[in-house]
């Protein structure tokens, strides 16, 4: 055999096994699309050692829009409670979407008001983005332990630009805390 027809082979090979991989990845994907099913990987487990020091704590990202900042930039105050006990209890990166940049002062404000500041959030925790783009590219940089989103849509949107990151929304968060919820 000369060296031309084993590397002809050699690349036949290769073709035939990129079309089935890409084959079997595409099948795949077809099953779990028509069964409705979605992978979703379980957080990392809390273990005491986490929570020791402030170096050592759990790191959270939470998306604030519909959390804690609603519509109106207007804190949500019916869940404060659960979020400054997550505050307290993590290390935890606020996400707020903004359209304009007037608006991260009357967000800053609002959580000034509400005492977030002096009760667990470190103020340059605060962070603010002007796109869902902005919000996985923060997400990614931080790479917390967890992502905490409103509903099952956020973290979908998040999961498939992240598909190894842990998601959680923020009604799971308390479980997953292992904290009472307090509503």
């Amino acid at each position: 055999m000369k060296v031309g027809e084993i590397l002809s082979s050699i690349l036949r090979l290769q073709s035939l096994a990129l079309l089935l991989v890409s084959g079997l990845s595409g099948f795949f994907l077809y099953y779990l699309v028509v069964n409705n099913i979605k992978i979703v990987t379980k957080p990392r487990e809390v273990v005491e050692s986490d929570k020791s020091t402030e170096n050592e704590k759990l790191i959270i990202t939470l998306f604030a829009n519909k959390i804690i900042v609603d519509n109106d930039l207007s804190i949500i105050e019916k869940n404060l409670n659960r979020f400054l006990n997550v505050c307290s209890r993590t290390k935890l990166y606020l996400i707020t979407q903004i359209k304009r940049e007037h608006e991260m002062k009357v967000v800053l404000n609002n959580l000034e008001v509400h005492n977030v500041f002096k009760n667990g959030l470190a103020a340059h925790r605060a962070m603010f983005c002007n796109s869902p783009s902005g919000r996985v590219s923060m997400i990614q940089q931080l790479q917390p332990h967890i992502h905490v989103e409103f509903d099952a849509e956020g973290v979908n949107f998040v999961f498939a630009k992240l598909p190894l990151a842990n998601i959680a929304t923020f009604d799971d968060i308390n479980g997953i805390l292992n904290t009472e919820s307090a509503s």
